[in-house]
């Protein structure tokens, strides 16, 4: 779905997944609070997509001034790395709350 505009007030949190560098100039120009960008590496939700790897990531993460968090295949172990590559933080599920 193409927005045009932020969909809800200001008062409440927006956020954008975003994967290359239109969404990422998208998002802000709708005025998204933030988004998660990947995936960064590979990932069990989405095994045939390609990563971006942390050079990918970190060259996207220069194009937009918005806070962004590594999604992907991020685990604990990634937060050191991610920060060191621009990131805000990471966001993940398996990574973080194994079944």
């Amino acid at each position: 779905m193409e927005l045009s505009e932020r969909p809800l007030p200001a008062k409440l949190m927006v956020a954008a997944s975003c994967h290359d560098s239109a969404e990422l100039r998208r998002a802000e120009e709708i005025g998204v609070d933030f988004v998660v960008l990947g995936p960064v590496a590979a990932s069990a939700s989405h095994p045939h997509g390609a990563a971006l790897g942390w050079e990918g990531f970190a060259r996207l993460r220069e194009l937009i001034a918005l806070p962004i968090y590594a999604l992907g295949g991020m685990g604990e172990g990634d937060l050191v790395i991610a920060r060191a590559h621009g990131a805000q933080g990471i966001a993940a599920i398996r990574g973080l709350w194994p079944s």
